[in-house]
């Protein structure tokens, strides 16, 4: 059962790359996580905090984005991200729902209710 579900991850690694959708999200993300003014409603926090939750949300989201049915979907997002954010895991969850808020706010109201979702 461990070596399916690390099969499944590295083809979600190598499909991730070729995702239109998750290079959007990465690139809608970085916009908006870059424009410091922008970040409505999100503490305080380093600019090394932001980019190792960055870095995980985009892992994240591609390995998500890259699997049709849903439940490998999320266990393979969860497996691939797992070893090397550990920290995020631990400590900076609240960091990754703060910053997902803020850019899915600022897409709300530049009008991108599509990609608030």
């Amino acid at each position: 059962k461990e070596e399916d579900s690390h099969t499944v991850v590295a083809a979600a690694d190598q499909r991730q790359e070729g995702s239109l959708e998750a290079q959007m999200q990465r690139l809608q993300i970085n916009a908006i996580t870059e424009k410091k003014c922008c970040l409505r409603g999100i503490a305080p926090v380093s600019p090394s905090d932001v980019k190792i939750c960055n870095d995980f949300i985009h892992k994240f989201i591609a390995v998500l984005t890259s699997i049709e049915d849903l439940s490998d979907s999320f266990t393979a997002a969860t497996e691939s991200t797992m070893v090397k954010f550990a920290d995020v895991y631990s400590s900076k969850l609240e960091i990754v729902v703060s910053i997902l808020l803020a850019s899915g706010t600022q897409l709300i109201l530049d009008g991108d209710n599509h990609s608030a979702r």
